[in-house]
């Protein structure tokens, strides 16, 4: 073996000459355990809330939900509605009463912005009148913008909604 024991020695002496003490310990530094601790804590505390905000995102409507829409609920002629909230839902179809027949002048209309701008969706509501009382209805819509608003446009006439409802269903991750 080509080290010995005096190379052993010479090599230490001259690792001895460079050696630098250095304290490492919580107080050499500034910090104490229980500094650390709480930092410690106060960030899984931070990661805990964010994954708390997440979970509550996740909720999905799973099951079939009917829900008041308008109720005694005026839309002129040329007006909009107040706006609908799909957040949670995959599908959402509308039905209700009106005080009169809307035929084919209330279209729906969405945009994926609350208090933006809205385009036609291409859905017209539909209404039967049985016994005097006019019933309206919409079909079924897949594939949804997270907002849908009713739009009048008759050239004249203003629709009263006696009610109106919405049928949400399916589930859709919150966005």
């Amino acid at each position: 073996m080509a080290v010995t024991n005096a190379g052993l020695t010479a090599l230490n002496g001259t690792i001895g000459l460079n050696k630098v003490n250095i304290n490492l310990s919580s107080d050499a530094v500034g910090l104490s355990t229980s500094a650390l601790q709480g930092t410690l804590n106060s960030k899984i505390d931070t990661i805990d809330g964010v994954l708390d905000n997440s979970l509550l995102k996740q909720t999905l409507a799973t099951t079939s939900e009917v829900k008041e829409f308008l109720s005694a609920a005026t839309i002129n002629s040329g007006a909009q509605s107040a706006e609908f909230d799909t957040e949670n839902y995959e599908r959402v179809r509308f039905f209700g009463e009106s005080t009169s027949s809307v035929g084919t002048d209330v279209i729906l209309m969405g945009s994926n912005v609350s208090g933006g701008t809205f385009y036609v969706l291409g859905e017209n509501m539909r209404s039967e009148t049985i016994s005097g009382v006019h019933y309206v209805y919409g079909q079924a819509m897949e594939n949804l913008p997270r907002y849908i608003k009713l739009l009048n446009k008759s050239g004249s006439t203003n629709y009263i909604f006696t009610k109106l409802y919405f049928q949400g269903s399916g589930g859709r991750v919150a966005v």
